[in-house]
């Protein structure tokens, strides 16, 4: 019956356990590629007239 329980448990946490590992990741590339794009010089792209107007 043990084994029974923590296999559920294991069943349960897995999902969750993959869901993390791909944000963890997401968030690390993420962030490799903003660093790329800023040390690159690329500008970024903004909408026409997003900008405030300075006084």
């Amino acid at each position: 019956m043990t084994v029974l329980g923590q296999l559920a448990v294991v069943a349960a946490l897995l999902p969750s356990l993959g869901l993390l590992i791909q944000q963890i990741v997401s968030a690390l590339s993420g962030t490799n590629t903003r660093t790329s794009a800023a040390a690159a010089g690329t500008p970024t792209e903004r909408p026409a007239g997003s900008e405030e107007p300075s006084r």
